[in-house]
């Protein structure tokens, strides 16, 4: 059994609800059980005989009540209690790789709906927190918002499955001693919309369960906009804690269209509330759903309505650029209980949040007191994360003691002293309520991760010690030590000196963090991972250097955050200078950033990274310009192929992990969103082509690593990738793993030793002397 993953817990009931061995797949295999703190851990399985034996594809409680609702074979099923032995099943549709009830398919969970952060190894922007569910409750339980996926009409990705089960003769042979033995592994497959073909059809349900035994559901439709054309479903959710109004966002297949629609009962059809239209030479980003007020409340005598809430969306700065801002939209119609016959909504906006940076999401919007709680970029520096707070416009006077009512940066002063000494990039979530009164703020980075709940406030002044200080566990002890050496105390202390000296305890590269000119007076984020040899005075030194590159649209790699992780390893075992760069069409930047990729993949992105590389060549004398390598993962593979076959005499070396190739044969969301359809932009995809550029890769300079079973940049793309360099006659060195995923989580260690080989080879690395 695998790790387990903490999905929910009850304080009213004692009782937490874990996932275990969870598997980010299509088909999200888990074991889920509930742990009572009463009567230890009790596992979540199926009554019913035929899938009794079924694992969970998600289980979580049923809006706050102690129900538990949970997805097996693509069917959803309702327990009226966690100990109880019965089950409702609610949907009888699920067919298995086809049509999903409850949880998304394959290309929503690797596009649309997954969380977007930094977990997986390819920086491809999914998280490490999969999106794996398509299914909203109501608080009270009443009703159950879900989404269904039809996979039916979509093209087929399939590829060779090496373990399987020991050959077993077919049931319908009389003789088991009959059956033939299998000579050849089996197929697995999986539904890969690719640009131009057909998409998984999504619809939207409400269920009423009044009666569970005989549940009524009811479509929810989209807006009239969408009539005749293919859309993606973005977002869904109740509007505050009510179970009669439904807010869905709507995107059309170009996604260059968003609406926010909202739709109520009985009828459930959608009303636009507000639209996003892409801003010219670029497209509509996949955002985090809109904000409600948490003081919406609901009558039972009256139709439910509400009449403003938070969204996200690009806001012009200054005269050329357009930053992610936060936007209020109050709504004012003839029928304001927003009916399907009610006339056209009128909207009024207003911008709360303003500045160069961008804002990452809403944390809170506490709107009796009139404050949005919001996660941002610090401006001009886009590797950091802070806490801002600002007052929504139901707030008439400025901050108290001021005469503006400009945002606030909550943390962007903590760092100096105290607690957060050092820190640059938080994270922070508040308690529940229609008015939150705490707040937890993680320090992530650049050092080592600490946290501490507050008390929630909108003064920086209010954020320097916490009310509860907790620690990382290798924090937690390094302070333990440097405070009983130091004075004795406690081991919460200040957190401050005694363990600013970590990465020297553990031979941990030094980091900076900068910017470096590009053209077009444009600007790159630079990070040097410098190894514990480096000394500023060792002027005639002479390293060698690794770049890792990424330049996947919307992804960012330079960041405050604090990690250890293979770049960290080969710049202290092998004395190389790691660089991570951040060029045009990085997150962070600005919508300005984004304009040459629109529509010409493989082109500014890869131009970027040998500018900058130049750039830090010609300006840092320790760096061996005889000896540079890049490497990348997922798109960063294909920035590393496009970048060898670009005659271009910078980089010595290169490894492509994972990468893409032929865009024809990439995902649909993703392509078409910056590329457009290939009917309409074929050129795009013809310039972007990976493989047009094998003949220009140098002898002995590439080394690709493919896993066979990779559904996110199929193994095709590799295998085209090595097909051009053979019929160019160019030596290359090329290794596959067999079941093995886009992130080769089985083979890590093969890979990566794999890797540090070739590296060895190719930049004449100093073997590590050994031990007598």
């Amino acid at each position: 059994m695998g790790p387990y993953r903490l999905a929910e817990f009850d304080s009213r009931a004692g009782k937490a609800l874990h996932a275990a061995s969870l598997k980010p797949s299509p088909e999200y295999i888990t074991d889920s059980f509930l742990f009572c703190l009463r009567s230890h851990h009790l596992p979540i399985r199926l009554n019913r005989s035929k899938v009794r034996a079924a694992r969970l594809q998600y289980a979580g409680w049923m809006g706050r009540t102690e129900a538990l609702i949970f997805v097996s074979s693509n069917d959803m099923y309702l327990r009226a209690s966690p100990l109880s032995d019965r089950e409702t099943r609610l949907t009888f549709s699920g067919r298995p790789g086809i049509l999903y009830n409850g949880i998304p398919d394959w290309l929503y969970q690797e596009d649309l709906f997954a969380d977007g952060g930094e977990g997986r190894a390819d920086g491809s922007g999914v998280g490490s927190a999969w999106a794996r569910e398509a299914l909203w409750p109501s608080q009270n339980g009443r009703r159950l918002l879900y989404a269904s996926f039809d996979d039916s009409s979509v093209g087929q990705l399939a590829f060779p499955w090496f373990s399987s089960p020991a050959p077993s003769a077919p049931s319908d042979t009389p003789d088991p001693s009959a059956a033939a033995p299998r000579h050849f592994p089996d197929e697995r497959t999986v539904r890969y919309p690719t640009p131009g073909t057909p998409n998984p059809e999504v619809t939207l349900w409400v269920m009423d369960l009044a009666d569970p035994v005989a549940p009524q559901r009811s479509e929810v439709k989209p807006p009239a906009v969408f009539q005749g054309q293919e859309y993606y479903l973005m977002s869904a959710q109740w509007v505050g804690g009510g179970h009669t109004i439904v807010s869905a966002v709507w995107m059309n297949r170009a996604q260059n269209l968003s609406v926010t629609a909202t739709c109520v009962e009985p009828e459930w059809a959608c009303v636009e509330t507000h639209a996003e239209r892409a801003l010219e030479d670029a497209w509509v980003e996949v955002r985090p759903p809109p904000v409600f007020p948490a003081s919406v409340t609901f009558s039972h005598t009256t139709p439910p309505s509400i009449d403003s809430f938070l969204v996200l969306a690009p806001v012009q700065e200054g005269t050329a650029d357009h930053f992610t801002h936060i936007k209020h939209v109050s709504l004012a119609s003839t029928d304001t209980h927003l009916s399907p016959s009610a006339a056209p909504v009128e909207q009024r906006i207003s911008v709360l949040s303003h500045g160069r940076y961008e804002v990452v999401r809403i944390i809170a919007w506490d709107d009796t007191r009139n404050l949005v709680y919001y996660l941002a970029t610090h401006e001009n520096k886009p590797g950091q994360r802070h806490i801002y707070v600002v007052r929504d416009p139901g707030a008439d006077e400025a901050w108290p003691g001021t005469e503006n009512r400009d945002p606030r940066c909550l943390t962007c002063s903590i760092p100096e002293v105290g607690f957060y000494e050092g820190c640059a990039f938080f994270e922070a979530f508040v308690s529940r309520g229609a008015k939150p009164t705490h707040i937890a703020i993680e320090c992530l980075g650049p050092g080592l991760p600490r946290s501490g709940v507050h008390a929630l406030q909108d003064n920086p002044k209010d954020y320097g010690a916490p009310i509860v200080p907790i620690y990382s566990e290798l924090r937690r002890r390094r302070t333990q030590r440097g405070n009983a050496i130091n004075s004795g105390g406690a081991a919460v202390g200040s957190g401050g000196a005694a363990i600013n000296d970590v990465n020297e305890e553990l031979a941990l590269p030094t980091s900076r963090t900068f910017e470096v000119p590009l053209p077009q007076g444009a600007r790159a984020q630079v990070q040097l991972l410098l190894p514990p040899s480096w000394r500023e005075e060792l002027r005639d030194a002479a390293f060698p250097v690794l770049v890792e590159v990424n330049g996947r649209p919307g992804v960012q790699s330079v960041s405050e955050r604090w990690r250890v992780d293979w770049g960290n390893y080969m710049s202290s075992r092998n004395d190389v200078v790691y660089i991570r760069l951040d060029v045009r069409g990085a997150a962070g930047q600005g919508r300005r950033a984004l304009r040459p990729i629109y529509r010409k993949l493989g082109g500014i992105e890869v131009q970027d990274q040998v500018s900058a590389l130049r750039y830090l060549l010609d300006t840092l004398k320790f760096l061996d310009e005889t000896r540079v390598g890049l490497w990348g993962w997922g798109y960063g593979g294909y920035v590393t192929t496009m970048v060898l076959g670009s005659q271009q005499s910078v980089f010595k070396c290169g490894v492509a992990v994972s990468p893409i190739a032929d865009w024809l044969h990439y995902n649909s969301a993703f392509t078409e969103r910056v590329l457009g359809a290939p009917s309409d932009n074929y050129k795009g995809y013809v310039e972007g082509d990976a493989t047009r550029r094998a003949a220009h890769v140098p002898h002995h300079a590439l080394f690709l690593l493919h896993g066979l079973a990779d559904d996110s940049a199929p193994f095709a793309h590799g295998v085209a990738l090595a097909r051009a360099l053979a019929d160019a006659g160019v030596l290359f060195r090329y290794q596959s793993y067999a079941d093995e995923g886009h992130s080769l989580s089985g083979v890590l260690e093969h890979a990566y030793g794999s890797m540090e080989d070739f590296l060895k080879g190719c930049l004449s690395l100093d073997e590590e002397e050994e031990a007598p």
